[in-house]
C-alpha cells in the first residue's frame, strides 16, 4: 500500500514494471483458484508475455460462469442474490468478509459483483490520496476542508446494493467515527427536499451524477441553495465541458471527475488539464475495436478492457467493460506517470450514420453532445437516434434564453462537424420534452437509441484535436 503514497517519485518506467509485476501474479491467482480462468487459459502457455495473448472476458460470461469465477468456493450466486435482496445488508460484508454491489441495471437486471477486503481498501485509498483533493488543492486544500466541517454529502440512489451506496456504507461501517461526516442524499427525492436538507447539512464538499450537480447549480443561482463546498467530484455519467463550467462557476469551487465502474470501483481521476488518469499500477486498460484488436492512440475505441490488478476474489482479466474511450497520444503536460484519457461513452450509445460514398460512420456521442452544451445556455442536450438519417434533440437550457435562436445555432454546429466528416442527409429535429432520466439508475444518458444501425464502422480520423 505503501507505493501508493509515493507514486508521484515514481518514473513511467517504475508503474509499469509495477503493473507487469502485478499483472503476473493476478493471472498466475486465476488460474490456480478460478476454475473458469482455469478453463479458459487451459491451452494456453503457463507464461504469458502480453496481455493480448489472452481472450476478453464478457459480461455474458460474468452472468454465466459467475460461481466459477470466484475464487472462494464458498461463493453462490443464488446465495448472493439472498444477501442483496435484503436492503439492510447494504453495505455489510458478505460472509463477514467480501463487499457485494450491483450494477445500475440500466442494460437489464442488476448483476451483483464481489470485491475483497484488500481491494476496497487499496481503492478508497487511491481515490483519497490520487484523488482531485491532494491533486488540485494539497495540503490547504485538505485543512480547508476540516476548517469547513469535512463533512461530505453524496447524491445517488437509496435502496439498492449500488456501488456509490454500498461503498460509502461499507466505510461508515469500518469507521464508526466517520457517521456523521457522510451524508446520503437519494436523487430520487423531489428536488426542493434534497435542498433542504443539503442546507441543514451544510457539506464541505458533495459528489454524485453531473446531471444532478447541474440541476443544483440552477437552485444555487436561483438563491435557494445556500452550501458552498470545497469542491464537487462528478461521477456516474459523461462530464461535458459546458456542464462542468456552469457547475464551477455557480457554486465557485473546482468540479473534478472521476471515473470507475461498479465492477472496478474509482479506476481514472482528472488532471488540471482536463484528462482522466488511470492508477495503472492496479489496472490495465486496453482500448479496442469491435474484433477486440487495439485501437491507437488519438482514435475513439469501440469499448476498453480492463484488468483489474487488486482483486483476487472475483478477478476480472480483460474484461469488456463496454466504454468507448480514447487515450491521449503524447505525455499530459500536467506531468502524471499514468496514461492520459477520455471517455466517451458506452459503445450501445454510439451513434452511426451515413456519408456521400454510402458508407456507415461511428460517432462517438460524446462529440455531439459537446457541440450541443457548447452553445451558450444550454445546460444538457440527449440525442435520440431515430434511423441512420433522424437525429431528435432534447435541450434542458437556462430559461433567459430564445429557444428559436439557441436550436439554430445547434444545427448550424452540428451540420458544419457532419460536412467536415463527409456525413449527409441528417436530419435534425428538436423535442419538446426534457432530457429522460432512467428510472433505475437516476441516470441521463447522452444518447437513446430507437434504431438498430448495422454495419457499424470507427471513425478512422484522428479526432484528438476536438478535445485538446
Amino acid at each position: 500500500m505503501i507505493d501508493s503514497f509515493i507514486v508521484r517519485r515514481s518514473s513511467v518506467t517504475e508503474v509499469e514494471k509495477r503493473q507487469k509485476l502485478r499483472m503476473d501474479e493476478i493471472i498466475s491467482y486465476a488460474r490456480e483458484f478460478s476454475p473458469f480462468y482455469k478453463m479458459l487459459y487451459s491451452g494456453l502457455p503457463q507464461k504469458i508475455n502480453r496481455l493480448s495473448d489472452l481472450p476478453p472476458v464478457t459480461k455474458p460470461q460474468i452472468k454465466k460462469y459467475f460461481d466459477q469465477i470466484c475464487t472462494d468456493s464458498i461463493i453462490n450466486h443464488d446465495d448472493v442474490e439472498s444477501f442483496i435482496s435484503n436492503p439492510e445488508n447494504v453495505g455489510k460484508a458478505y460472509l463477514d468478509k467480501y463487499l457485494v454491489c450491483t450494477t445500475s441495471g440500466t442494460a437489464g437486471k442488476p448483476e451483483p459483483f464481489i470485491s475483497d477486503d484488500f481491494s476496497v481498501n487499496i481503492g478508497s485509498s487511491i481515490t483519497r490520496i490520487r484523488g482531485g483533493l491532494t491533486q488540485w488543492y494539497g495540503l490547504r486544500g485538505v485543512l480547508k476542508l476540516f476548517a469547513a466541517g469535512a463533512r461530505y454529502a453524496l447524491l445517488d440512489i437509496k435502496g439498492g446494493h449500488f456501488s456509490g451506496v454500498a461503498a460509502l456504507e461499507w466505510y461508515r461501517r469500518e469507521h464508526p467515527q466517520a457517521k456523521e461526516r457522510i451524508k446520503l442524499i437519494s436523487i430520487f427525492d423531489k428536488l426542493e427536499k434534497q435542498v433542504h436538507e443539503l442546507n441543514r447539512y451544510d457539506p464541505a464538499a458533495i459528489g454524485g451524477y453531473p446531471s444532478s450537480m447541474v440541476m443544483l447549480a440552477r437552485e444555487k443561482l436561483a438563491g435557494r441553495l445556500k452550501i458552498k463546498p470545497v469542491f464537487i467530484i462528478l461521477v456516474g455519467e459523461l462530464v461535458t465541458k459546458n456542464n462542468k463550467n456552469f457547475i464551477e462557476q455557480i457554486f465557485g469551487c473546482t468540479a473534478y471527475e472521476e471515473y470507475g465502474s461498479t465492477e472496478n470501483n474509482v479506476m481514472a481521476v482528472q488532471c488540471k488539464e482536463g484528462w482522466l488518469h488511470y492508477s495503472s499500477d492496479w489496472f490495465v486498460l486496453e482500448p479496442v475495436d469491435q474484433e477486440f484488436k487495439p485501437v491507437p492512440n488519438g482514435e475513439t475505441s469501440h469499448t476498453v478492457l480492463v484488468t483489474n490488478l487488486m482483486n483476487k476474489v472475483m478477478p476480472l482479466i480483460r474484461y469488456d467493460q463496454g466504454d468507448s474511450v480514447m487515450f491521449k497520444p503524447e505525455p499530459c503536460t500536467c506531468g502524471s506517470v499514468f496514461p492520459a484519457m477520455k471517455v466517451m461513452g458506452r459503445k450501445e450509445e454510439v451513434i452511426t450514420l451515413l456519408t456521400k460514398d454510402g458508407n456507415h460512420i461511428s460517432i462517438a456521442p460524446l462529440i455531439l453532445v459537446e457541440i450541443a452544451e457548447g452553445v451558450e445556455s444550454v445546460l444538457r442536450a440527449q440525442i435520440t437516434q431515430k434511423s441512420s438519417t433522424l437525429l431528435e434533440i432534447r435541450l434542458l437550457l437556462l430559461p433567459i434564453f430564445e429557444l428559436k435562436i439557441v436550436w439554430t445555432e445547434i444545427c448550424d454546429r452540428i451540420n458544419q462537424y457532419f460536412e467536415e466528416f463527409g456525413i449527409i442527409d441528417v436530419q435534425l429535429k428538436l423535442s419538446f420534452e426534457p432530457p429522460k432520466q432512467n428510472l433505475i439508475s437516476g441516470k441521463y444518458p447522452i444518447v437513446i437509441k430507437d434504431v438498430e444501425v448495422s454495419q457499424h464502422q470507427h471513425i478512422k480520423e484522428n479526432i484528438y484535436e476536438q478535445f485538446h
